[in-house]
């Protein structure tokens, strides 16, 4: 029998057992409700910019959250930005492990910075940005079609108020991969080829 594919949640898990464990149940279930409803729009946006016939946004059926739209709007039209792939799965051909990076855009010629480049972009909707986060957007960008990405941006979206954190995560040197790396090799119990 052929062992699964660890999903980069999974191997974060395992990175961080029991982060959430103080956490009152009832606190992270509304946290993660709002977390995926945010993601949502943010989806269902970035598809009516991909495919506006097939897929088009009513901000309407959203009447509490215009503050959120207004923002990932915000965000997209401040970096001139186009959606390449949304929420598409990947596995990583070597290291076998899968995952659904949010959005790749490209932008465009009138993007406040990284203009004309491939950004990997992942929508978060949280008190503080973790160092699980950088390392998940890390490994992310490892997988195919995502590795092509000249940047990658956490947009940390105030759920309350709409204001948008960004935090730039670097693809080398910050051993954010490594720390990856090793999660997998823990989760998958087996050595990770060098220079992979």
């Amino acid at each position: 029998m052929a062992t699964p594919i660890p999903r980069v949640s999974t191997v974060l898990a395992q990175l961080f057992p029991g982060s959430f464990d103080a956490v009152p149940f009832d606190v992270l279930q509304t946290a993660v409700e709002r977390g995926n409803h945010i993601h949502e729009i943010a989806k269902l946006i970035c598809l009516s910019m991909q495919f506006k016939e097939a897929y088009p946004f009513v901000e309407a059926d959203f009447p509490e959250d215009s503050h959120i739209i207004r923002a990932i709007k915000g965000w997209l039209e401040k970096y001139d930005a186009m959606p390449l792939l949304v929420e598409s799965r990947a596995v990583h051909e070597t290291l076998q492990y899968a995952g659904t990076p949010d959005v790749l855009v490209k932008t465009g010629p009138k993007a406040i910075r990284f203009a004309n480049k491939k950004v990997l972009v992942d929508w978060k909707a949280t008190a503080q940005v973790l160092i699980s986060n950088h390392i998940q957007l890390s490994a992310y960008w490892r997988l195919p079609d995502y590795r092509e990405a000249d940047h990658a941006i956490i947009v940390n979206i105030n759920p309350l108020t709409g204001e948008i954190t960004e935090y730039e995560v670097f693809k080398y040197g910050n051993g954010f991969f490594q720390l990856f790396c090793k999660g997998l090799q823990d989760v998958l119990n087996c050595e990770i080829p060098e220079g992979k």
